[in-house]
């Protein structure tokens, strides 16, 4: 399965962490996106298809899988 232009999202609350899981992740040639929260990731997922998710999984605002609920 080819990699190039898979679509990601990357769901942290801690800024550095985000933006470096997300460049590396442009560097190897995925469309990242980045949510800094968990209502921000619902967002991405209602506009985007989407085929992988790097999610903390200890955010502020909301733990575990964004609440099984995506």
């Amino acid at each position: 399965m080819a990699l190039v232009g898979k679509r990601i999202v990357v769901v942290d609350d801690d800024f550095e962490l985000r933006e470096l899981v997300g460049d590396l992740l442009s560097r190897d040639d995925f469309v990242v996106f980045r949510a800094e929260n968990v209502e921000i990731a619902r967002e991405i997922l209602a506009k985007e298809q989407l085929d992988l998710m790097v999610l903390d999984l200890m955010l502020p605002d909301q733990d575990g899988p964004m609440g099984a609920s995506c």
